[in-house]
Formats: structure tokens, sequence, C-alpha cells
């Protein structure tokens, strides 16, 4: 792969009305452990380096480095380098700030971004300094108060703890979602070692490939042939019916948990089945 080198700062104002001053911005700690993440996102695994970190004028460049050896850093290398991704951004600590000017700050990661100057194109470490970036206000950003109460579509003569209390919900609602995501991976990754689509030593693997690609695992695990035990199924090829009789009620009632007990093969032929009581499970 050849040398990918990004602007990752300059002096312009982003979207939310500030600037981050390239002259400000302590490197020394970021450089002794150059970590590049996704988006920001330390859960997951760090994708690569950082190197050539150097100042000219205004801008801040670096050269990136990917962990090819890393499912997710390949992948996003390699979207990279056929120019899908194009953007990156830093990740700092504010320590002094003059009006929009954010006139030091600390170096602490630096991510690559799907769309630069977004909410997540520069993001702090800080819950103290946040509050402070954002509704420490004057007449010089008033519009970022303005812009986020836009954003967060509430009411015109919104207050700053209006606008708090609106990014705790979000930040509740999104953890609840992540939390049903979570469950929802691990049930496909169960079921489909439970069928013999992978083996057990791959999970770590394929659960990467879900948290990129949720939607595109998914449809390349239901791509892959189920292990089928010829012995079992003549043998025993009725096994599933005998079960029926055993849950007390009709199938037509029957939950997720009722086929897991009672009928779990019809659970390996039916993935359309499978997905509507994952679905209905979780939806209530």
């Amino acid at each position: 792969m050849k040398e990918q080198t990004f602007l990752v700062s300059d002096e312009t104002k982003n979207s939310y009305g500030f600037r981050v001053l390239t002259s400000g911005i302590d490197t020394e700690q970021f450089e002794r452990n150059p970590i590049m993440l996704f988006m920001h996102d330390r859960k997951r695994n760090v994708i690569g380096r950082w190197e050539n970190l150097k100042k000219n004028g205004d801008k801040l460049y670096a050269d990136a480095i990917f962990d090819t050896n890393d499912p997710q850093g390949k992948l996003i290398a390699d979207k990279v380098e056929n120019g899908f991704i194009k953007s990156a951004s830093l990740g700092i600590e504010v320590l002094e700030q003059q009006g929009d000017l954010i006139t030091k700050s600390k170096l602490h990661e630096i991510s690559i971004v799907d769309i630069g100057s977004n909410k997540n194109a520069l993001k702090l470490y800080n819950e103290k300094e946040i509050k402070q970036l954002f509704f420490n206000l004057n007449n010089e950003n008033m519009s970022l108060l303005e812009s986020l109460i836009a954003l967060l579509s509430l009411e015109t003569n919104a207050t700053e703890e209006d606008v708090l209390k609106k990014v705790e919900e979000l930040t509740e609602k999104e953890k609840k979602q992540l939390e049903g995501q979570k469950t929802v991976k691990q049930e496909t990754l169960n079921l489909a070692v439970s069928v013999g689509k992978i083996t057990a030593d791959m999970l770590p693997q394929f659960s990467k490939m879900l948290d990129l690609d949720f939607e595109g695992t998914k449809k390349l695990l239901n791509q892959i042939p189920k292990k089928v035990n010829f012995f079992s199924m003549i043998k025993n090829p009725k096994i599933t019916d005998r079960k029926e009789n055993k849950s007390g009620k009709a199938k037509s009632h029957w939950n997720l948990e009722d086929y897991r007990r009672f009928a779990p093969n019809e659970l390996e032929r039916d993935p359309e089945l499978y997905k509507s009581l994952l679905d209905q499970n979780y939806n209530h």
C-alpha cells in the first residue's frame, strides 16, 4: 500500500463554530504512542499508527500506517486506498480557549473518519472541557448554541440546561441501542457456530466484522453453507416433531425460547424464522 498522507487539522472554523490553533497543539505525549482509531472509538481495536507528524504553517499533517494484520485495519486501509474514505480528525483535550479559538490543546489520538468536520471530526476527551467549549458562550460564538438547539430540534428559547438534558437523553437512548445490538450480535454469532457456518476460533474475527459492518457481515454469514450431519438426519429425521408436543402450547404461540428448547432444528433450517423471532424478542 502506498504512503497515505492526511491533513489532520488546520485553523479553519469547523461546523461547531470554533477553530484549533495549530501551533498550540501539544503533540509530545501523542508522539510517544501515535495510535490510529476509527471514528474516535476506543472500544474498537487500534487500526494503525501515525508517522511523520509535522506542522506546516497553520496545518498539521501525518502519514497513516495501517495494521493490515487486523481485519478492521485492513478493511479501512482498503477503503482509503480506493478513495472511499479520505478524512482524518483529531482527538484533543482543550487546555485554553479564547472565544471561538482553542489556543492550547493536547493531542490524544488521530482517527480516520467517514466525514470530516462533522460532530465526530474533533473529539474532546474531558466532559468539563466539552461543557466549557459549548456553553461558555459570548457574543463571538453565540451561534454555536443556536446551532445546537436547531440540531437537537429544541424550542428556539431553549437554555444551556435544556441542551445538556437532551444530550443526556440521546446518550442514554444510544446506550440502550448499543446494548441491544450487542445482544443481537452475540445471538448471530452463536447461531453461526451452532449450525457449523463458522468455528469457535473464528468468533473474534467475525465479531470485529459485525462491529464494522453488521448487515454486510450478516449477509456473508447467511451465504456460508451450514455443516450437515447426514448420519443424524438418517437416524432420526423426526426428532424435532417429537419435541413439539412437550411445549404444552400451540406452536403458533411459540416464542424464540420455545423454538430453542423444542425445535432448534427449525431455526437452523429457516433463518428468516429465526430473525423474525429474534426481532420479536427484543422489541418487547
